[in-house]
């Protein structure tokens, strides 16, 4: 798969913009490197203001927005991102990196290609790891273990969908991701050392524990997923952004301590930090969007009527999608937008 001349272009701005992270980073600028470099990008390229975040530990962490319409590769884009993050900031082939989606459809399309070594996006990770690449999963009740010699050797790549770590803090002791786990025992110090336990705990404040701090019994860290992954600084590539901007989404994509989040949206919110900005034409010139464009116009002008419609038209693709899978091996994902205008209230 080659890259598109915007894709190209794309690479080299995240590229440029991380070189500078990481330069304020090691001149000794932790604090504020991510909206400092965002500055000197904003004096070559037209950018907004950057809104500055920190993770659960407190530390700023680099987050973007690529902004790609429907059809314009934004997982491809994703895939290279990941390999200049790997070549400038983090300088390293292995590592973690939690591929967050929102929903079923889009979870099994991500997990069903990365896994393909013939596909590829696959093809692409394992350049970057030099052919050391793990896809793992969290689905419902399956979640698939690691340990810390996985990730020193290879590119880890986890992926889980954000309903099964996105819950309120009051309920969270309760989820599966942050429930004690025999599978990561290896991540934590032994049962018996509570000194080391809080030695930990200092240095990662927002660790999930059995008992509270100034309780009669000192804390114990429990060995769940989601305090493996607060220990390991990972990646994030949120995939759907948009749909992760509540308050309690924000808290625990950052409440996993990454160290760069990038955002993939077609339409991101109010105060995201837009990077890239890959509009239609672009997409079109690259001659990427080729389907036939069937208009079809309605007597009605009730606009539940033509919405019905669609909903209607969009099951008719699925079940020709499905029937085309079966055949071939191969799932086309049907997608029905609706486009709306705000008019008022």
């Amino acid at each position: 798969m080659e890259l598109k001349d915007f894709q190209k272009t794309s690479l080299e701005r995240i590229k440029k913009y991380l070189e500078l992270v990481r330069k304020e980073k090691d001149k000794g600028n932790a604090r504020h490197a991510s909206e400092d470099a965002w500055r000197e990008v904003e004096k070559v390229f037209s950018l907004g203001q950057y809104q500055e975040r920190r993770n659960g530990i407190d530390h700023d962490v680099p987050n973007f927005v690529l902004k790609i319409p429907t059809g314009g590769g934004k997982t491809f884009l994703a895939v290279k991102t990941l390999d200049v993050i790997n070549e400038v900031f983090r300088k390293k082939r292995t590592g973690l990196v939690l591929w967050v989606v929102p929903t079923t459809s889009i979870y099994r399309q991500t997990v069903r290609a990365l896994k393909d070594r013939n596909h590829p996006y696959r093809q692409h990770l394992d350049i970057a790891s030099g052919g050391k690449t793990l896809i793992l999963e969290k689905y419902q009740g399956k979640i698939d273990r690691f340990t810390p010699l996985d990730v020193e050797e290879n590119l880890v790549v986890y992926v889980l969908m954000l309903q099964s770590a996105a819950r309120n803090a009051l309920v969270q002791k309760d989820l599966r991701i942050f429930a004690d786990s025999g599978g990561f025992t290896d991540f934590f110090p032994p049962e018996d050392r509570l000194d080391s336990h809080e030695k930990l705990m200092e240095k990662y404040p927002n660790l999930e524990t059995f008992n509270e701090a100034g309780g009669i019994w000192k804390r114990q860290i429990k060995t769940s997923l989601g305090n493996s992954l607060r220990l390991l600084s990972p990646v994030v590539i949120l995939d759907e952004s948009q749909k992760a901007y509540s308050a309690n989404a924000q808290r625990t994509i950052f409440g996993f301590n990454p160290s760069v989040v990038v955002e993939l949206s077609a339409t991101p919110p109010e105060g995201s930090n837009i990077l890239v900005n890959i509009t239609g034409r672009q997409v079109n010139d690259e001659e990427m969007i080729k389907l036939d464009l069937h208009v079809t116009r309605k007597g009605s002008l009730a606009w539940k009527d033509t919405l019905w419609a669609s909903v209607k038209k969009r099951e008719e693709l699925e079940k020709a999608a499905i029937k085309n899978e079966q055949n071939t091996g191969m799932y086309i994902r049907p997608i029905c937008l609706v486009r709306t205008e705000r008019v008022g209230r």
